[in-house]
This record gives structure tokens, sequence and C-alpha cells, in this order.
């Protein structure tokens, strides 16, 4: 039977995208899809407000403006695009096109001022959409002084992220899908011949790229100091190479290779500074006082460094977690001879760039790896929040730009100036309340601000543990109000989510656990993290420790830290406690893990202190709220588990809190990598028998 020539025809596409080389029969089409990519907003309002549908502009019309009759003032409906009448023509190897559909982000010089966001007590907790739902629910990004109109979406008041998705855009990340070539290997091996590792033996290539890949997918999402589209294999040193396809092994669950990298790369380093050292000093001995010094490729050492010391660290085995006291000390001592402070750079080059740029992340996250260990094992700071004079991290459509064409035109529309890490810390901890809160902030800037303010939180109180006093409550409330600043610029941070799995990467998700954490140690009762002694591995001793720990209060803060151990357990119970044991790799990390173990274990306690003091002072209307909350969040949790719930009586509160250590020590004991996961579910685990 002969074709239709009209299908035939309609079934043309003549128009390529030149991010993700989708195809289109339409130019409209293509240009609407483009502004997934670019976030283009060519729909305007008469006040101002850009758009990137024309939907999405009347609706503002009509909340904002009460405008009914969309027939008025048309021209302010037509894209911007469509006013210049462009030739319609096939994009297809045409990326100079890309110009037009990028325009100037139109809130990138605007301050979001505190008097102007809904206050923290309207600040709910919403649902997290689908990636569907998050790419085709683009909306307003006006600017932020503009909206004092937004509304909460949800049930009861929470100052706890919720990603406000009136102004949710989507940015696709650059996936990298390296290969180690036979000639890469072979450069390997005749790069470490003389040295200390003369008798090395590496894996296959087809091990090595599955090494790789395991780098690209596990590690590099939750610490992305690699610049992926700009990565070479063979660029990097034999330690920087080997330290990588450490962690990269145990992402591909493959432990014992791992600890032979490791061992390989560790010794690699040492040897190499050993030799920097000592040429340094015959260069000093005899210099004469002109000589230039040799600059020292420090970026290496702390992403040599930073990955085997995140290997280290939450290790069983002894005397690989013994190796985190030697790593610890040579990361924070590079780290400082690196320089703390950036000097900004215009570069028109993007390899350039895109070295600069992950070097300064290189720093940020080495400083924010030093404070989790902090959190984790209660060990001093080394590297203190305030000497990071660093800028915070570029926006994420220009480090996952492709190629050097589209990060030149991103370059168009992103501001040049970016603050810096610690003038922002000190805006969020001003006591101001005229104060304007930063904007332009990212992903990455969030959760490294974040690491900073549980730095001063956990710094503080251990001064005033120390001093033996109770913590003055304007320290309290400061710090209340930094959290609650940082949560208002997580929220207006395009790629935030609730989900894990999202796209954009996981740290949006991390960072809403580390809230809740910030906020239990900035209670007063709090003594959990300075009991806990989890170095030592040894699940029953801790458990003992926790449960002889002192009591927590019924007062406003502990309410507050008990909503924020709430939000993290219904995200948890969301996305389903068997489905996070069983893709543990893809959903849960390390700092995930921790701060939910602080949560369940806070959550318990709040539980049982209201039991004992229910009987003299009865549950205030939020109290009420919550424990409504929390029993329907254990139902789901447990129905997940063991698909019922018959039996348990949930208006007994310290059955409750049986329940959620269940929950908790359930979901720990799943296929992650890292057997520190596992260890602090056992410990929850032994801790809800001895309080039985």
């Amino acid at each position: 039977m002969a074709s239709d020539p009209s299908r035939v025809l309609s079934d043309r596409k003549d128009f390529c995208c030149s991010f993700c080389h989708r195809e289109f029969g339409r130019l409209e089409h293509l240009q609407r899809h483009i502004r997934r990519h670019t976030h283009e907003k060519p729909y305007d309002c008469s006040c101002g407000a850009l758009f990137s549908r024309r939907d999405l502009l009347r609706r503002h019309e009509r909340i904002v403006h009460g405008v009914i009759n969309h027939t008025a003032d048309q021209r302010s409906r037509r894209p911007r695009a469509e006013r210049t009448a462009p030739t319609a023509r096939s994009i297809r190897n045409q990326s100079s096109h890309l110009d037009q559909l990028l325009q100037a982000n139109d809130n990138a010089s605007e301050r979001i001022s505190v008097n102007n966001i809904t206050s923290r007590n309207n600040i709910s907790l919403a649902s997290p959409t689908t990636s569907e739902e998050h790419v085709n629910h683009v909306a307003s990004a006006q600017p932020h002084s503009q909206r004092p109109d937004i509304q909460p979406r949800l049930q009861g008041h929470s100052i706890f992220p919720a990603p406000q998705i009136a102004i949710r855009t989507q940015i696709l990340p650059y996936f990298s899908h390296p290969v180690v070539t036979d000639s890469q290997r072979a450069t390997l091996l005749q790069a470490v011949e003389g040295s200390v590792l003369s008798e090395l033996s590496l894996p296959s290539t087809s091990a090595l790229t599955r090494y790789l890949a395991g780098y690209f997918t596990g590690f590099y999402p939750q610490v992305p100091f690699t610049h992926a589209p700009t990565f070479r294999f063979e660029t990097c040193t034999p330690e920087l190479s080997l330290a990588i396809l450490t962690v990269g092994a145990l992402y591909r669950h493959e432990f014992h290779s791992a600890v032979k990298l490791f061992s390989f790369a560790k010794a690699l380093l040492l040897e190499r500074q050993r030799q920097e050292d000592k040429a340094a000093i015959v260069r000093l001995a005899h210099s004469t006082g002109d000589n230039m010094p040799v600059q020292r490729n420090y970026i290496d050492e702390i992403q040599t460094l930073l990955c085997l010391g995140w290997f280290a660290t939450w290790q069983k085995d002894v005397k690989l977690r013994n190796e985190l006291h030697e790593l610890r000390s040579l990361l924070a001592h590079s780290l400082t001879l690196s320089g703390l402070e950036d000097v900004p750079h215009c570069s028109l080059v993007w390899e350039v760039w895109a070295q600069q740029e992950s070097e300064r992340r290189t720093k940020l996250l080495a400083f924010c790896f030093l404070n989790i260990q902090v959190m984790a094992y209660d060990m001093p700071p080394v590297v203190w929040g305030r000497d990071m004079n660093m800028r915070l991290p570029c926006s994420c459509p220009e480090w996952t730009a492709p190629e050097a064409d589209t990060w030149a035109l991103l370059q168009q529309t992103v501001p040049t100036h970016r603050d810096r890490f610690p003038v922002t810390l000190k805006g969020l901890l001003s006591a101001s309340e005229q104060s304007d809160l930063p904007s332009n902030l990212t992903p990455v800037a969030n959760y490294v601000l974040l690491h900073g303010l549980i730095q001063n939180i956990m710094s503080n109180q251990n001064i005033i543990e120390g001093l033996g006093v109770t913590p003055p409550v304007h320290f309290q409330s400061l710090f209340q109000n930094a959290l609650s600043r940082w949560t208002i610029c997580w929220q207006y941070t395009p790629e935030s989510n609730l989900e894990p799995t999202d796209p954009n990467g996981p740290l949006p998700f991390i960072s809403s656990t580390l809230l809740s954490f910030a906020y239990i140690r900035n209670c007063s009762s709090i003594a959990l993290g300075h009991h806990r002694d989890l170095l030592p591995w040894e699940s029953d001793g801790t458990a003992d420790i926790l449960r002889v720990s002192s009591p927590v209060k019924r007062s406003g803060d502990e309410l507050l830290a008990a909503e924020g151990a709430t939000h993290i357990l219904e995200s948890l119970v969301r996305l389903g406690i068997q489905y996070i044991q069983n893709h543990q790799p893809s959903v849960w990390n390390i700092e995930a893990a921790l701060c939910s173990f602080e949560c369940f274990l806070f959550l318990g306690k709040w539980l049982r202190a209201l039991q004992l003091d229910i009987q003299h002072n009865p549950l205030t209307d939020s109290e009420a709220s919550l424990l409504k909350r929390i029993q329907a969040i254990v139902r789901e949790g447990l129905e997940s588990i063991q698909g019922s719930y018959e039996g348990i009586v949930f208006t007994q509160l310290d059955v409750l809190a049986d329940q959620i250590m269940k929950i908790g020590s359930h979901a720990m004991r799943g296929n992650s990598p890292w057997p520190y996961i596992r260890m602090i579910g056992d410990v929850l685990d032994k801790y809800n028998l001895a309080e039985r």
C-alpha cells in the first residue's frame, strides 16, 4: 500500500535541540523545549514578571492582578521572540540560534528582602513533585522582591524545606560516560615505574572503566568537585587517578579491589609529598633570595585526600578506619597551604574557567567533609568556615554546560558578582531584621553555607558545655533565625527538591536532612552529640551511652527540633522504607543516614519525655497535631516493612518511639557500600532493646 505523502511530510523533523539532540517537526516545539534547558521566560506581564509559558502568565494575571478577560493586552502574552519575527528555519547544526533563546536572568541582581517574604510560620512542607512535574511546571521566577503573595501549599505550619512549585525549574545535568582505554592504563602503570609501587598490578581496563563509572554515578553527585564535561582521566596525577578508582570500586561493591587501590593511592601520595618537601628544602638551602618559589599542585593533593578520606572514614575495618586521623590531618594541612582565599577571574576560556571553579569547589567541599567528621565522631574542628574566604560556587547551568559554546552563551545570562562564603554566612547570622538575604544561590552553595551554620552551632554548644552553664536564649534565637533565613534561600533555589533521586542531584535533599540535624543540635537539652562515642564501632556500648544520656526537655525549641525530625522521617517513609533498604547507594548517603540517626534518637527521646510529663501537663495543640502526624507516618512505615500494624497501640508514646527506632534500624540495614550506615542501624536496634 502506497504511503500517504502528507503523512511522510508531517513526520519530518527538521529541528534539533543542541543540548540533548532531540528532534522536532515544528520550530515552536523546539523553542518551547529549549526553554527547559535555558530557563528563558518570553512571556512578560506589565508588572515586570516573566514566565516560560502562556498559561502561567494567565494564572499570574488572574491571581495577582485579578484579570479575568484574557483578550486584552495580547501583546504581553506573545513571546518577546515573536515580536522580533524571527525567520523559521532549521536549527540543526546551527548552535548560534541559541543566543536568541537565552535571555538575561531576570533575578540576577535582585536581593531578597526578609520583609517581603512569607514569614517562617507560613512556610509549609509541600509534597515533592515528580520529575515530569518538575519539568512541566516551570513557572514564575520574577524578582524576589516582587513576590510577597506566594501562598503556602500545605497542611499545618513548618519552617522546613518545601520547594515552591511556582518557581521551580529543571536544569538537565551533564552525565559523563568515561572509558579507560588500554593506552591510559599503560600510561598509568608507566607513571608509577621506579616509585614505591614498582610492583603495582592494576585491574583490567573493563574493571577500571567500571570503577570510573561508579565514581561519576555514585560519589560525584554527592561531592561534585570534578568538572565532568572537561574531565580527562589521562590528565590526572597517578595518585588522584587511583583515589578516584578507589571510591568508584566501592560504589560498585568491589571492596577488596577498593582497599588495594586505596593502599596504592595513599603510598603514591605520601611518596610524592616526601619528594616535594625534600626538593623544597634543597631549593631553600641554595636560595639566593631572588629565586621564585616553585608552585605546588595542592589541588590534586586535596582531591586525592578527599577521596581517600571518604573511603577510610566509614569503614568497619579498624586499620582502615584508623587511617582517617592521618588523612584528616594531611587534608587540613594541604587545604591551608593551598590558600583559603581565591582571586576573582574572568576567564573567557571554558577549560580555564572550569579548572578555577573546580578548585573552588574542591576547597569548599573539603571543608564540608572535615565538618562531617566532626558531626559523626565528635572531633574538634581543624578548619573554620570563617577562614574560607572563597566565592560561592557558580550556577548549575554553567557547571553542567556540555561544551564551550553553550557555556559562553550562559555566561551572558548570569551575574558576574558572587558573594564570598564568610560574608554570606555572616549575613545569615545577622540579627538585623532589615538585612537582605543572598540571592542566586545554588545547591552546592546552600549545602556549604549550612555546614558553616552547623559548625557555629556545635562549637557554641561545646563552649557552653565546657563552662557548665545554660546556653543563653539569644544564642539559640540567633541560630534559629539563621536557619530560618537559610531555608528561605533553599526554597528560592531553582533546583531545590526533596527527592534524593532528582536529576539535579541529591544535595538539596541532603541539605534538608542537615537542617533537621542543625535544629536538634541547637536545643539546650541536647547532649547526644557529645556522648555517642561512635568511633570505636561498639554498638552495645554506644547504645548504653545513649540510653543514659540527658533526657529531652519539653519546650518550644525541642518542639521545633521534633518537627524537623518528623520531617526527615516523613521524607524517608514517603520514599518507602523497603525501597531505601534495597536501593541505598542511589537514595541515601552517609550524611543523610547520620542526620536521620540523630533525628530518630531525638524523636524517640522527645516522645518518651511527653509520656512522662503528659499526666501533669496536657498536650498543647501543636504537640497534639504533631503526634497525629507522627502516628500516620509510622503506620505507613510499618506497612512498608511488614505489611500491617495490627496490635500496635499508637496512643502509647513509648510504643510509638519503639516503632520509630524499628523503622530507622530497618532502613539502615540495607545494601549501602558504606559499613558505617549499617553500624548506626545496629546502634538504633540495640538502643531500642535497652529502652524497652
